[in-house]
Protein backbone atom coordinates (compact mmCIF):
# COMPACT_ATOMS: atom_id res chain seq x y z
CA UNK A 1 0.00 0.00 0.00
CA UNK A 2 1.24 3.71 -0.74
CA UNK A 3 2.21 5.93 1.90
CA UNK A 4 1.31 9.55 2.51
CA UNK A 5 3.20 12.15 3.51
CA UNK A 6 0.68 14.73 5.79
CA UNK A 7 0.77 17.40 3.18
CA UNK A 8 0.11 15.13 0.49
CA UNK A 9 -3.16 13.88 1.94
CA UNK A 10 -3.95 17.76 2.26
CA UNK A 11 -3.39 18.07 -1.48
CA UNK A 12 -5.59 15.24 -2.10
CA UNK A 13 -8.67 16.97 0.03
CA UNK A 14 -8.01 19.85 -1.75
CA UNK A 15 -8.75 18.28 -4.84
CA UNK A 16 -11.73 16.64 -3.73
CA UNK A 17 -12.72 19.69 -3.05
CA UNK A 18 -13.22 19.20 0.77
CA UNK A 19 -10.59 20.33 2.76
CA UNK A 20 -11.90 23.44 4.26
CA UNK A 21 -15.59 22.19 5.64
CA UNK A 22 -14.55 19.19 6.62
CA UNK A 23 -11.36 20.50 8.28
CA UNK A 24 -13.15 22.44 10.62
CA UNK A 25 -15.51 19.85 11.33
CA UNK A 26 -12.98 17.78 12.51
CA UNK A 27 -11.26 19.89 15.05
CA UNK A 28 -14.54 21.21 16.23
CA UNK A 29 -15.43 17.07 17.12
CA UNK A 30 -11.79 17.17 18.47
CA UNK A 31 -12.33 20.25 20.60
CA UNK A 32 -15.28 19.14 21.79
CA UNK A 33 -14.27 15.56 22.87
CA UNK A 34 -11.22 17.52 24.93
CA UNK A 35 -13.55 20.27 26.67
CA UNK A 36 -16.41 17.67 27.68
CA UNK A 37 -13.46 15.94 29.83
CA UNK A 38 -11.85 18.64 31.25
CA UNK A 39 -11.98 18.93 35.15
CA UNK A 40 -13.09 21.81 37.17
CA UNK A 41 -9.15 22.72 37.94
CA UNK A 42 -8.04 22.11 34.55
CA UNK A 43 -11.18 24.40 33.23
CA UNK A 44 -9.81 26.84 35.11
CA UNK A 45 -5.99 27.21 34.78
CA UNK A 46 -4.35 29.77 32.81
CA UNK A 47 -3.52 29.38 29.14
CA UNK A 48 -0.14 30.62 28.91
CA UNK A 49 -0.86 31.24 25.41
CA UNK A 50 -3.65 33.26 25.70
CA UNK A 51 -2.64 34.63 29.35
CA UNK A 52 -5.92 36.02 30.37
CA UNK A 53 -7.89 33.20 29.29
CA UNK A 54 -8.91 29.97 31.09
CA UNK A 55 -9.58 26.76 28.54
CA UNK A 56 -13.30 27.30 29.18
CA UNK A 57 -12.60 31.57 28.12
CA UNK A 58 -10.64 29.81 25.07
CA UNK A 59 -13.92 27.90 24.20
CA UNK A 60 -16.28 30.65 24.44
CA UNK A 61 -14.06 32.74 21.75
CA UNK A 62 -14.18 30.14 19.55
CA UNK A 63 -17.95 29.16 19.74
CA UNK A 64 -18.55 33.26 19.80
CA UNK A 65 -16.76 33.67 16.85
CA UNK A 66 -19.43 31.56 15.21
CA UNK A 67 -22.44 33.17 16.51
CA UNK A 68 -20.95 36.98 16.09
CA UNK A 69 -20.82 35.77 12.35
CA UNK A 70 -24.19 34.36 12.32
CA UNK A 71 -25.87 37.26 13.64
CA UNK A 72 -23.56 39.45 11.63
CA UNK A 73 -21.65 41.15 14.58
CA UNK A 74 -18.52 41.86 12.50
CA UNK A 75 -17.05 45.50 13.51
CA UNK A 76 -14.10 44.93 15.41
CA UNK A 77 -13.82 41.09 13.96
CA UNK A 78 -10.09 39.68 15.68
CA UNK A 79 -9.51 42.82 17.98
CA UNK A 80 -9.37 42.51 21.71
CA UNK A 81 -13.19 43.79 22.26
CA UNK A 82 -14.73 41.49 20.16
CA UNK A 83 -12.90 38.38 21.37
CA UNK A 84 -13.59 39.65 24.89
CA UNK A 85 -17.11 40.43 24.61
CA UNK A 86 -17.44 36.77 23.47
CA UNK A 87 -16.18 35.61 26.49
CA UNK A 88 -17.91 37.90 29.03
CA UNK A 89 -21.13 36.77 27.32
CA UNK A 90 -20.34 33.33 28.28
CA UNK A 91 -18.74 34.12 32.10
CA UNK A 92 -21.54 32.52 33.50
CA UNK A 93 -22.22 29.79 31.29
CA UNK A 94 -20.79 25.99 32.10
CA UNK A 95 -18.92 24.15 29.56
CA UNK A 96 -21.96 22.14 28.94
CA UNK A 97 -23.76 25.00 27.88
CA UNK A 98 -21.23 26.71 25.58
CA UNK A 99 -20.77 23.22 23.91
CA UNK A 100 -24.60 22.78 23.58
CA UNK A 101 -24.58 26.67 21.88
CA UNK A 102 -21.69 25.34 19.67
CA UNK A 103 -23.72 22.14 18.44
CA UNK A 104 -26.93 24.47 17.94
CA UNK A 105 -25.35 26.71 15.46
CA UNK A 106 -24.54 23.67 13.52
CA UNK A 107 -26.38 24.58 10.42
CA UNK A 108 -25.51 28.33 10.60
CA UNK A 109 -21.77 26.93 10.37
CA UNK A 110 -22.80 25.20 7.54
CA UNK A 111 -24.59 28.05 5.56
CA UNK A 112 -21.89 30.48 6.28
CA UNK A 113 -19.14 28.17 4.56
CA UNK A 114 -21.29 27.09 1.79
CA UNK A 115 -21.32 30.97 0.55
CA UNK A 116 -17.44 31.52 1.79
CA UNK A 117 -14.73 28.60 1.88
CA UNK A 118 -11.96 31.65 2.73
CA UNK A 119 -14.14 31.91 6.06
CA UNK A 120 -13.95 27.58 6.34
CA UNK A 121 -10.04 27.84 6.24
CA UNK A 122 -9.79 30.89 8.50
CA UNK A 123 -11.70 29.10 10.94
CA UNK A 124 -10.39 25.90 10.92
CA UNK A 125 -6.95 27.46 10.92
CA UNK A 126 -7.98 29.69 14.33
CA UNK A 127 -9.65 26.57 15.62
CA UNK A 128 -6.76 24.18 15.52
CA UNK A 129 -4.33 26.54 17.38
CA UNK A 130 -6.73 27.23 19.95
CA UNK A 131 -6.98 23.53 20.41
CA UNK A 132 -3.62 23.62 20.92
CA UNK A 133 -3.76 26.23 23.07
CA UNK A 134 -5.33 24.21 25.45
CA UNK A 135 -3.59 21.20 24.80
CA UNK A 136 -0.39 23.38 25.74
CA UNK A 137 -2.08 24.58 29.31
CA UNK A 138 -3.54 21.30 30.77
CA UNK A 139 -0.27 18.84 29.29
CA UNK A 140 -2.49 17.00 26.96
CA UNK A 141 -0.95 16.61 23.30
CA UNK A 142 -3.09 16.21 20.37
CA UNK A 143 -1.54 15.25 16.51
CA UNK A 144 0.78 17.30 15.45
CA UNK A 145 0.82 15.99 12.30
CA UNK A 146 -2.45 15.53 11.25
CA UNK A 147 -3.52 17.42 7.55
CA UNK A 148 -5.50 20.36 9.09
CA UNK A 149 -2.09 20.90 11.14
CA UNK A 150 -0.26 21.16 7.99
CA UNK A 151 -3.27 22.88 6.06
CA UNK A 152 -2.97 25.28 8.65
CA UNK A 153 0.64 25.81 8.95
CA UNK A 154 0.80 26.72 5.17
CA UNK A 155 -1.66 29.32 5.44
CA UNK A 156 -0.04 30.95 8.37
CA UNK A 157 3.37 30.37 6.33
CA UNK A 158 1.52 32.48 3.56
CA UNK A 159 0.90 35.49 5.96
CA UNK A 160 4.48 35.33 7.17
CA UNK A 161 5.76 35.83 3.58
CA UNK A 162 3.12 38.80 2.72
CA UNK A 163 4.31 40.85 5.03
CA UNK A 164 7.91 40.42 4.14
CA UNK A 165 6.94 41.27 0.85
CA UNK A 166 5.34 44.28 1.65
CA UNK A 167 8.82 45.15 3.42
CA UNK A 168 12.54 46.09 2.41
CA UNK A 169 13.94 42.83 3.95
CA UNK A 170 15.26 39.81 0.99
CA UNK A 171 12.40 37.92 -0.08
CA UNK A 172 12.56 34.27 1.55
CA UNK A 173 10.91 30.69 1.47
CA UNK A 174 9.39 28.83 4.06
CA UNK A 175 10.33 25.16 4.48
CA UNK A 176 7.24 23.40 6.38
CA UNK A 177 7.49 19.40 6.45
CA UNK A 178 9.44 19.30 2.95
CA UNK A 179 7.25 21.52 1.08
CA UNK A 180 8.67 24.95 -0.19
CA UNK A 181 6.49 28.43 0.06
CA UNK A 182 7.35 31.40 -1.47
CA UNK A 183 9.12 33.32 -4.69
CA UNK A 184 11.49 31.10 -6.38
CA UNK A 185 14.29 33.83 -6.57
CA UNK A 186 14.52 33.45 -2.63
CA UNK A 187 18.01 32.75 -1.73
CA UNK A 188 16.78 32.68 2.26
CA UNK A 189 14.81 29.89 3.45
CA UNK A 190 12.91 28.90 6.97
CA UNK A 191 12.72 25.02 7.54
CA UNK A 192 10.68 23.15 10.41
CA UNK A 193 7.44 21.13 10.78
CA UNK A 194 4.35 22.85 9.98
CA UNK A 195 3.27 22.12 13.80
CA UNK A 196 6.06 24.63 14.67
CA UNK A 197 5.77 26.89 11.85
CA UNK A 198 2.05 27.65 12.83
CA UNK A 199 2.56 28.39 16.26
CA UNK A 200 5.54 30.67 15.78
CA UNK A 201 3.21 32.24 13.13
CA UNK A 202 0.26 32.57 15.62
CA UNK A 203 2.24 33.87 18.29
CA UNK A 204 3.41 30.91 19.93
CA UNK A 205 7.13 30.33 20.16
CA UNK A 206 9.73 33.59 21.80
CA UNK A 207 12.38 34.88 19.79
CA UNK A 208 14.93 32.42 21.12
CA UNK A 209 12.90 29.42 20.48
CA UNK A 210 12.16 31.02 16.77
CA UNK A 211 15.74 31.80 16.38
CA UNK A 212 16.56 28.12 17.30
CA UNK A 213 14.72 26.88 14.17
CA UNK A 214 16.54 26.01 11.03
CA UNK A 215 17.49 29.51 9.33
CA UNK A 216 19.70 29.48 6.15
CA UNK A 217 19.86 33.41 6.57
CA UNK A 218 20.01 35.74 9.85
CA UNK A 219 16.31 34.97 11.57
CA UNK A 220 16.32 38.68 13.42
CA UNK A 221 15.46 40.68 11.14
CA UNK A 222 12.59 38.78 9.62
CA UNK A 223 11.62 37.98 13.67
CA UNK A 224 8.79 41.16 14.23
CA UNK A 225 7.22 39.72 10.89
CA UNK A 226 6.71 36.53 11.72
CA UNK A 227 3.24 36.47 13.70
CA UNK A 228 -0.11 37.46 12.68
CA UNK A 229 -0.81 38.93 16.28
CA UNK A 230 1.49 41.07 17.09
CA UNK A 231 4.67 40.47 18.76
CA UNK A 232 6.29 37.04 19.59
CA UNK A 233 5.79 35.77 23.03
CA UNK A 234 8.36 36.84 25.46
CA UNK A 235 9.02 33.50 27.10
CA UNK A 236 9.36 29.84 26.02
CA UNK A 237 6.30 28.10 24.83
CA UNK A 238 6.92 24.15 25.65
CA UNK A 239 4.82 21.70 24.08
Amino acid sequence: MASFTATAIVDLLRLLGMQATESYRSVQASVIELCSSLSEDQSNMVVPTCPEWTPKDVLAHVVGICADFKDGRRDGAGGDAWTAAQVSARAEHSIEQILGEWDGLHGAIDELFSDNEELAWTLAADLITHEFDIRQAIGMPGDKTAPVVVASGERYADRFLGRVEQSDLDPIAVVLDGSRRGPETAKGTWTGSAFEILRATTGRRSPDQIRSMEWSVEADPYIALISSYGAASSTDIIE
